[in-house]
C-alpha cells in the first residue's frame, strides 16, 4: 500500500539505468509528514521483519508507559508473525521451483541426447540425408536436426515410440534404442513439467499470501508511527526503542570520501572511508565510450565492493553514495581505472576531481529529480 493524497511520484523500474515512471495518485497534493519521510518503511521483507521486532518490542515495552491503546502488543505480534510466515512460506516454495526446474532441464536433456544418438542410428539404415524414409521416423520437417524446442522434441520422441513399437527389428538394445527408453525417457519429461507448473502454481499463491501479510503489518507500523509522532516529541529518545529515528535527527549519510580503485584480474575493488549514519554503499560506474550515464555496478553494506563484468581494455569511472534505509547522499568524488588487456594488477587510484554530473548532486536520484523528506533532508529512490 501507498500513501493516499501524493501526485507524480517517482516510481522506480530499474535502479541500474534510471528509468523512472510517473503516476498521478490523487490530485490534492499533500506534503509529506516528516516523521514518515525519516521512518519510511523497508521494502526488502528482510529489513520489513527486523524492523517489525524492533516495533513490537517498543510497544511491548512502552507501549502502557506511553497510553497507546489503540494497537496492543498482541495485535502487532500476530500481524508480525503473519507475515513472517508467509516470506518463510514463499521461500520455500520458491526454492521448490527452482529445483525442480533443474529436474525437468535435466530430463529434457537426457531426452535430446537419446534423440541425437538414435537419428546417428538410423541414419545407417535411412541414409545421412534427409528423404521420404526419415518421415515415418519423425523426422516430418524435411530435415534431420533434432528439434532445439522443447514441445517439437517430445513429439519426435513420441513418434520414434511409435516408430520402434511397430518396426522392433530397428532397435539396438546394446544401445538403448528401444520404445521403451523412449517411453520412459518422454515419461520423466512429462513427470518434471507437471511437476514445475504445481510447483510454479504454488510459489504464485505463497507470494499473493505474502503480499496480504505485508499490507497488513505496513499499515500497522504505520499507524504506530503516527501514534508516536502524536505522543512523543521529535527529539525524545524512546523513538529509537522502536527500532525509529528520531525525526528531529539527521539521518542522510554525508558525502563518501578517499575513494580508491584497484583492478585485480578482471575485477575492480573498490573502498572508501566510512560514512556516518550509512546502512550500505551504492557503487556506480560508467565505462567510458560504452555509458551515456552513471549506472548502479553493486550494492554493499561495508564500504567496499568488488565491481565484476567489464571488458578488459576498458576506462571505467567509479563513484559511490552512501545510503541510510531510503535516504541517499550525495555522490563521491570520481576515480577512473583501466582494465588492462593483459591480465595484471594495477595500484590503487587516487580520487579525481569532483566531475560527478549535476543530475547526481544535491541528492538527486539520478533522473534529474530532487526529493525532500519534509527536513531538508534528500530521499533517495
Amino acid at each position: 500500500m501507498r500513501d493516499k493524497g501524493w501526485h507524480g511520484r517517482c516510481q522506480v523500474i530499474s535502479e541500474s539505468q534510471y528509468q523512472f515512471r510517473y503516476w498521478s495518485i490523487n490530485s490534492k497534493k499533500k506534503e509529506r509528514h516528516p516523521c514518515m519521510a525519516q521512518n519510511d518503511i523497508p521494502k526488502s521483507p528482510v529489513e520489513l521483519s527486523a524492523l517489525g521486532a524492533l516495533m513490537y518490542n517498543g510497544l511491548l515495552n512502552l507501549g502502557t508507559p506511553l497510553g497507546i491503546t489503540q494497537i496492543t502488543p498482541a495485535a502487532f505480534q500476530t500481524k508480525l508473525t503473519a507475515f513472517n510466515n508467509a516470506e518463510t512460506a514463499f521461500i520455500v516454495a520458491r526454492t521448490t521451483q527452482g529445483s525442480r526446474a533443474v529436474a525437468l532441464a535435466a530430463a529434457e536433456e537426457a531426452l535430446y541426447k537419446w534423440l541425437l544418438k538414435t537419428r546417428t542410428v538410423l541414419a545407417g539404415r535411412l541414409g545421412a540425408a534427409w528423404s521420404s524414409a526419415w518421415v515415418q521416423a519423425g523426422f516430418t520437417s524435411a530435415t534431420t536436426a533434432v528439434p532445439q524446442v522443447s514441445v517439437p522434441r517430445a513429439g519426435l520422441g513420441t513418434a520414434l515410440v511409435n516408430y520402434f513399437t511397430a518396426n522392433p527389428t530397428f532397435e539396438v538394445a546394446s544401445l538403448g534404442i528401444t520404445a521403451a527408453a523412449a517411453s520412459s525417457l518422454l515419461y520423466n519429461r512429462t513427470t518434471a513439467l507437471l511437476s514445475l507448473q504445481g510447483a510454479e502454481v504454488d510459489a504464485k499463491t505463497k507470494i499473493n499470501a505474502r503480499s496480504t501479510a505485508e499490507t497488513a503489518l505496513v499499515e500497522m507500523m504505520r499507524q504506530l508511527i503516527r501514534i508516536l509522532d502524536g505522543t512523543l516529541a521529535k527529539s525524545d529518545p524512546r523513538w529509537e526503542s522502536f527500532g525509529l529515528n528520531l525525526p528531529s535527527a539527521k539521518t542522510t549519510p554525508g558525502k563518501p570520501v578517499n575513494v580508491t580503485a584497484t583492478v585485480a584480474g578482471a575485477q575492480i575493488n573498490v573502498n572508501c572511508d566510512p560514512v556516518p549514519l550509512a546502512t550500505r554503499y551504492r557503487w556506480r560506474i560508467k565505462v567510458a565510450g560504452v555509458d551515456e550515464n552513471f549506472r548502479l555496478g553493486k550494492s554493499s553494506p561495508t564500504t567496499d565492493a568488488i565491481l565484476t563484468g567489464i571488458a578488459p581494455g576498458y576506462s571505467v569511472d567509479v563513484m559511490v553514495q552512501a545510503v541510510n534505509r531510503t535516504l541517499q547522499g550525495v555522490p563521491s568524488a570520481t576515480v577512473r581505472v583501466t582494465l588492462p588487456l593483459a591480465q595484471s594488477a594495477a595500484a590503487p587510484v587516487a580520487p579525481l576531481v569532483a566531475d560527478v554530473p549535476a543530475e547526481l548532486t544535491n541528492g538527486s536520484n539520478g533522473n534529474g529529480a530532487i526529493y525532500r523528506n519534509g527536513n531538508g533532508a534528500h530521499t533517495a529512490r
